[in-house]
């Protein structure tokens, strides 16, 4: 209860302070640093609400994302690191049991860009390994496809090989 009163609080702070914040970041008055210290805060818990949520939403967490880097925040790198990893671990097992879908894999890659512009220490491991199985198990499928006209084929085979960059995963041109 008090967490959650705290968190109230500092969210009335930071949506009424925002605007000045903005107007003065033009300026070269230095930002007071308590506000600075709140908007962290709400950011923060915000990003971390937002990757645990069950559906997961890009938009916010690429405008959250947008905001941290606008404040110069000093992020707690290691947290949102490790709960990242999380998401990304529960995307990819989401998407080995139906890899074939493409809006998963656009969702992948598109979270993939929010850590690394946040250049947050996100453990590739377990996405790396399922990568690896869905490649073993369904690109054949996907060129045969390709090789006959399939153009949703063509689309998940593009996407596929930028995820596997994003993984740092060598992928075979198409």
């Amino acid at each position: 209860k008090t967490f959650e009163s705290l968190a109230n609080n500092f969210r009335a702070i930071y949506q009424q302070y925002q605007p000045l914040m903005g107007l003065r970041m033009g300026t070269r008055i230095p930002l007071p640093k308590t506000l600075l210290m709140i908007f962290d805060f709400i950011l923060h818990h915000d990003f971390v609400e937002a990757l645990e949520s069950e559906k997961l939403d890009l938009r916010k967490l690429d405008r959250l994302a947008g905001e941290m880097r606008r404040w110069s925040l000093p992020r707690d790198r290691e947290t949102l690191g490790f709960v990242g990893t999380g998401t990304l671990g529960r995307l990819m097992e989401n998407f080995s049991r139906d890899p074939e879908q493409l809006i998963p894999l656009k969702e992948i890659c598109m979270l993939l860009r929010v850590f690394s512009a946040l250049a947050l220490p996100i453990d590739l491991w377990q996405a790396q390994n399922i990568f690896f199985a869905i490649s073993e198990n369904h690109v054949a499928m996907m060129q045969k496809k390709l090789k006959v006209g399939d153009e949703g084929a063509k689309r998940w085979l593009f996407k596929f090989q930028n995820l596997g960059r994003q993984l740092k995963i060598k992928v075979k041109t198409v």
